[in-house]
């Protein structure tokens, strides 16, 4: 096993933080499974399981994706920058690792968190597959996109804690990197959009579907939609090429990341020397 991937999950294990996020994580899915039972207003009838399964399905699925999509990065944006602050980083240089070694077994560590809080949401997905809600195939399907989006921003916090100096730093890029690509972009989408369609018929199409391609089918919601089977919209594309298109892009924006990181490690060590 990476030494450095070793040692991280012997420190997070010992650390209590980690055991309140996981029980806040467990409270927040819990109040949601609350939320959509009550809320339609005949949570306990005779037709309950048909009527509450899919409403309890669609809010694990949404907010297991949101909060990965959240304490992912902030699990990550912190890892490498905060070895320089520390002045510890000279001392994993110093090892036979190699640089990209040393970013593996961080975000190796940062991955194992994501796949620790996924496995905690597993009951909650279970319970409403059970009272009607989803097939297997989607309910397996839901919890690897939002699992798999997490792991994506955790390597993109990851990649900018590599490659700047101090943790403030990288968690600020981290938050900008993710409002831009979650929220404005899509936003920056919708006015392009409505405001420049073209008026023929066959070119508003062309136009809407390139659109769909470059401001929403990269999106950790879209690909959810599509998974769960909630996409209507026939200009942004079949669900499935919706999702090979998501996670091909979330794979280059991973890899991209990694070698920013890389690229951060290699520059300390020629400072070094």
């Amino acid at each position: 096993m990476n030494p450095v991937l070793w040692l991280e999950l012997r420190v997070r294990v010992r650390e209590r933080k980690l055991w309140i996020v996981s029980l806040l994580f467990l409270l927040c899915l819990l109040v949601m499974a609350c939320v959509s039972v009550f809320g339609m207003g005949r949570g306990f009838n005779e037709e309950a399981p048909s009527r509450v399964g899919q409403p309890l399905g669609y809010a694990n699925a949404f907010c297991l994706l949101a909060l990965l999509l959240i304490l992912g990065p902030l699990a990550g944006a912190g890892r490498i920058a905060q070895e320089r602050e520390q002045r510890t980083l000279a001392g994993l240089l110093n090892t036979p690792l190699s640089p990209a070694g040393i970013v593996w077994g961080k975000l190796a560590a940062t991955w194992c968190f994501v796949l620790w809080l996924g496995a905690l949401s597993l009951p909650f997905f279970v319970t409403a597959s059970l009272w009607g809600g989803f097939s297997a195939r989607r309910l397996l399907g839901s919890m690897a996109v939002a699992v798999i989006a997490g792991m994506t921003t955790a390597t993109l916090a990851v990649g900018l804690s590599g490659f700047f100096n101090r943790s403030l730093t990288s968690y600020l890029t981290t938050g900008a990197v993710m409002f831009f690509w979650i929220a404005a972009w899509p936003l920056l989408g919708t006015f392009v959009g409505e405001f420049w369609s073209p008026a023929d018929s066959h070119a508003r199409e062309v136009f809407q579907t390139t659109v769909s391609y470059v401001f929403f089918n990269h999106n950790p919601a879209t690909a959810m939609m599509a998974t769960l089977g909630l996409h209507r919209d026939d200009s942004m594309g079949d669900p499935l090429h919706i999702l090979c298109y998501a996670l091909t892009l979330w794979t280059a924006l991973g890899a991209g990341a990694f070698r920013l990181a890389m690229r951060g490690l290699k520059r300390g060590l020629s400072d070094r020397l």
